[in-house]
């Protein structure tokens, strides 16, 4: 087979995924609209006021496993190999995509699925997928890495399947950043020769186009956690076969480089969350999307310049590739500078001199949040106990005096609630402001004074998210304990 069939061949494998999702997607869609498998207005997380689908993550599998059998079908009549272990990344994606759509379909521990995914990367390695060697980057000689193989190949298969689904928090980001990775590991696959890789990635950007028709803001159906957690390992184990490959010593390099967008969020979101105390995989409003939103960008001005981004990233990782390695001091260095502009740029650090600050009173800080988290939970019990919305709203008051505000104002669409704290003097010291966006109902908000003697910034900011992200919690949980009743009444 010559070069050219095989490149219309692989044409042929783009253009049949980007069919199969054009026409799957909707009717995928529309069977969870009638089954409920929505993603809930009322996340305080969320970016939409409605609800969305979140099964997508379904079309983009049956793309893949049509490209995996037409490709294993068509190979061996052309006399092709099918390249290094096929059946390894068939089984170990779909086991992902099944354990990511379980938990689309009800919400699993964050223990479970990651000692899930430990075990899916297991099953990986005992097939053979494994990273066996490392490249000195000063001599660019290759080492074998010994009895080390096995929790690097770990590490590297869980933690790509969860920077894909970390950065799947913005309509239309992961789908576009794993579409820009499926290009640059085709052309990778095929430098080295691997037919079959390089087919299967260009069929797969072939669906993840077709899923971008729905999915770009403002996005009809989400991938969900199946299809980021099924695209993460795909991306992982694609690079890992090329890298036992002789002629790709940086193989794991080109991926790494292109997934500098959320190594740089997911870094940043590890040393945040520690500092101040909150679990690590724990959503929050903190992520690169969430600050773009805060400055101002629409969510499809936010998602052009995030996937601009990526694409400076993957521009760096083919000066890995094309350059053997010989550049890599000057990428890893423009890497950083980048990582450090886009810290600036999107807040993360608005003063360096400020970042010392925070360290020193990281203990502090989280003997704070580890309260609000306690009287969080208690606000959710206290809300299946509530008779009425006035009686969570009182309990709200408690939890908010406990957490020394000074009063707040709450806005649920026409309706408004207002609390001051029990005995406080009507002349107190200069009040810091802090404005929630509770997202449901439209135009819903919190308004949180605080004294600004008392409290730095940052923990006073801290504390009026959480303060906001319970109060969401447990109106949906007072909802759903009061329709459940309903429902349980004789008729």
């Amino acid at each position: 087979m010559n070069f050219s069939a095989e490149f219309g061949f692989a044409l042929a494998c783009g253009f049949g995924g980007l069919l199969v999702c054009l026409i799957l997607t909707p009717r995928i869609r529309a069977i969870a609209l009638r089954r409920g498998l929505l993603d809930r207005a009322t996340q305080f997380h969320g970016h939409h006021a409605i609800a969305v689908p979140r099964i997508g993550g379904v079309a983009l599998m049956a793309a893949f496993l049509l490209a995996w059998a037409g490709i294993s079908l068509v190979a061996p009549r052309l006399g092709l190999p099918l390249g290094d272990h096929p059946t390894a990344i068939l089984l170990t994606c779909a086991a992902m995509f099944a354990l990511g759509f379980r938990d689309d379909l009800r919400p699993l521990r964050a223990k479970t699925k990651l000692l899930a995914q430990i075990g899916i990367a297991l099953a990986a390695y005992l097939l053979g997928l494994r990273i066996g060697h490392w490249t000195n980057f000063f001599t660019l000689s290759t080492q074998p890495l010994g009895w080390l193989d096995l929790p690097v190949t770990v590490f590297w298969l869980v933690g790509a399947t969860n920077l894909i689904n970390l950065v799947d928090g913005l309509d239309g980001l992961a789908a576009g950043v794993v579409f820009i990775l499926m290009v640059l590991l085709a052309i990778l696959s095929g430098a080295s020769g691997n037919f079959f890789l390089l087919c299967l990635c260009v069929g797969m950007a072939g669906a993840l186009f077709g899923f971008l028709f729905f999915n770009f803001p403002p996005a009809k159906i989400f991938m969900g956690d199946g299809g980021a957690y099924f695209l993460g390992l795909l991306v992982a184990e694609v690079a890992t076969v090329n890298a036992n490959k002789g002629t790709v010593a940086m193989a794991l390099m080109v991926p790494f480089f292109a997934l500098g967008l959320p190594i740089i969020d997911t870094s940043f979101s590890i040393l945040r969350r520690f500092l101040v105390g909150l679990p690590i995989f724990r959503a929050d409003r903190r992520h690169i999307h969430h600050r773009l939103s805060a400055m101002g960008f629409s969510q499809r001005h936010a998602v052009l310049l995030l996937y601009a981004l990526c694409v400076l990233f993957s521009l760096l990782a083919a000066g890995v590739f094309v350059g053997k390695g010989r550049w890599l001091p000057i990428l890893i260095a423009a890497f950083m500078l980048v990582v450090l502009a886009s810290a600036r740029a999107f807040g993360y650090v608005h003063n360096w001199y400020r970042l010392g600050h925070l360290l020193s009173t990281a203990v502090l800080r989280r003997r704070h949040t580890k309260y609000a988290l306690s009287l969080a939970r208690l606000l959710m019990t206290e809300a299946e106990r509530s008779a009425s919305l006035e009686d969570l709203q009182e309990h709200f008051g408690m939890m908010l005096c406990k957490l020394e505000f000074q009063s707040a104002t709450l806005r649920l669409g026409s309706k408004e609630w207002k609390w001051a704290r029990p005995g406080a003097p009507e002349h107190v010291a200069p009040q810091r402001q802090f404005v929630q966006d509770l997202g449901v109902p439209e135009n819903s908000r919190l308004f949180l004074m605080a004294d600004a003697e008392r409290w730095d910034p940052d923990t006073l900011r801290l504390l009026a998210e959480l303060a906001a992200e319970a109060w969401v919690n447990a109106s949906a949980r007072f909802v759903a304990a009061r329709d459940a009743a309903t429902k349980s009444l004789p008729r």
